[in-house]
């Protein structure tokens, strides 16, 4: 036992040390467990890197973003973070299941994740690592539908708030930290990151719901990185010709590869939309924050295609 965490079996989930299905006594709250072994034995990096993504998440309070309610050490030096036990699967692991979404679906979705990522940039956190390994996607509501957790936290940069906060944050001169299919340009050159490299992520999650695939591909990791610097966002062809999104207008919008042409936060990211892609609208209104895709297809890719 940790603490007042009563652990059972380990979760099949991958990243910073392991997950365990867990019970938090006396309350009998089935809760999710990340441990990481004996402090003692740790590099100070992990170390300062779970306590950054437990005190973050902590204090991060939105339905969209993963509720931690305990973390903290043991007697032995073993860290710990109790968290919401999900049912569901991992966004990733959706589209590589069921093929990539409809564009109502998808915007569902993202539109779930951008009013996280609001949250988290108003509190002045940035994520730098979303991806759609890192966004869980689950049906536990009452009327099955698609509900949206982002978590993990571990490389989140603080850019405004209280200085002890932001010591704990972990860029290293020369350490590129992140995901190459997701990162920003400015990110992989080791450059000022902020809310904006969220943004850019967004953008490529977002292309990678659609069309079933990351926005770049490449032989390794130097060919991913090299074309996040080098090319434009691809379109995801058939499928931008109907993208309905008011605010974005493509997922090449949320993914320009200059920072300066992407706002920050919720003033680029598309946070109204649809309460639910199954409802059917009148066909002849289109949905509040939409456009009607038939009457804009050509102006988006013009714009597409002018970046």
């Amino acid at each position: 036992e940790i603490y007042t965490l009563s652990l059972h079996d380990a979760l099949p989930i991958c990243g910073m040390g392991k997950v365990y299905r867990g019970r938090q006594l006396p309350l009998e709250r089935s809760v999710a467990v990340k441990v990481l072994g004996s402090s003692s034995g740790l590099d100070a990096a992990y170390r300062r890197r779970f306590l950054l993504e437990a005190s973050v998440c902590a204090s991060l309070t939105h339905p969209n973003i993963v509720v931690v309610y305990d973390y903290g050490e043991t007697s032995d030096g073993v860290l710990f973070m109790a968290m919401e036990l999900l049912p569901g699967r991992r966004l990733s692991q959706v589209v590589i299941e069921d093929g990539p979404m409809s564009v109502a679906r998808g915007a569902f979705v993202a539109l779930q994740v951008a009013r996280a990522l609001r949250e988290a940039h108003r509190q002045g956190v940035a994520h730098r690592d979303l991806k759609p390994g890192n966004v869980f996607l689950t049906t536990a509501s009452d009327d099955g539908a698609d509900h949206v957790k982002v978590f993990d936290f571990g490389l989140a940069k603080v850019f405004e708030g209280a200085p002890e906060r932001r010591d704990m944050d972990l860029t290293m001169d020369g350490v590129m930290m992140g995901s190459p299919r997701y990162m920003s340009p400015e990110q992989i050159r080791g450059e000022e990151v902020d809310a904006r490299a969220d943004v850019y992520a967004f953008g490529a999650m977002l292309y990678m719901l659609l069309c079933g695939r990351p926005p770049f591909l490449g032989e390794n990791s130097i060919d991913v990185l090299a074309a996040h610097i080098q090319l434009e966002p691809p379109t995801c062809g058939g499928t931008c010709g109907t993208w309905p999104l008011r605010r974005t207008d493509s997922p090449g919008a949320a993914s320009a590869g200059a920072p300066l042409s992407r706002k920050g936060g919720e003033q680029t990211l598309p946070v109204d939309g649809p309460a639910d892609p199954r409802a059917e609208a009148d066909p002849r209104e289109p949905r509040r924050g939409f456009r009607r895709s038939e009457e804009h297809t050509s102006e988006l890719q013009s714009r597409i295609s002018s970046r």
